[in-house]
C-alpha cells in the first residue's frame, strides 16, 4: 500500500510525474495518428504528397503557358510536366518512408516514458490523497 502525501513536496512531485505521463500519452496518440496517415499515404497513388495533391503545372518555364503554338511545345511541356510529377511523387514518396521511421520512434520513446513517469506517480503514493 502506498503512503498518503504528507506535504508540498510530494504534492509537487506527483503533479510532475502525472503531467509527464499524460504528455507521453498525447504524443504517443499523435504519433499513432502520423504512423497511420503515412502509411494511407504510401498504399495510395504516389502522385499525392505529404500536403494534398501535387502541383501539376509549377515550374515548366514561360514557354509552357498556355496558349500553345505549336504541338511539339505542347508535347514538349508534356513531357516535362509528367517528369516533373514522377520527380516529385518520388520525393514525396521517400518522405513518406521518413515519417513513418520518425513516428515508430517516437512511439518507442513515448512508451518507457509513461510507465516511468506513471510507476514514479503511483510509487509517490499519489492516489490516496485524503
Amino acid at each position: 500500500m502506498t503512503e498518503p502525501i504528507t506535504g508540498p513536496k510530494d504534492l509537487i512531485k506527483s503533479i510532475y510525474y502525472y503531467a509527464v505521463a499524460f504528455f507521453s500519452i498525447i504524443v504517443f496518440v499523435i504519433s499513432l495518428h502520423g504512423l497511420v496517415s503515412a502509411l494511407v499515404r504510401l498504399t495510395i497513388s504516389p502522385e499525392v504528397g505529404k500536403f494534398g495533391w501535387i502541383a501539376p503545372d509549377f515550374p515548366l518555364g514561360p514557354e509552357c503557358a498556355p496558349p500553345l503554338s505549336n504541338t511539339s511545345t505542347a508535347a514538349a511541356c508534356e513531357a516535362r510536366r509528367e517528369n516533373f510529377r514522377r520527380e516529385q511523387g518520388k520525393g514525396a514518396r521517400g518522405q513518406n518512408y521518413v515519417d513513418v521511421a520518425a513516428d515508430l520512434a517516437l512511439m518507442m520513446v513515448t512508451i518507457p516514458l509513461f510507465l516511468f513517469h506513471y510507476r514514479g506517480a503511483r510509487r509517490n503514493g499519489a492516489t490516496n490523497v485524503n
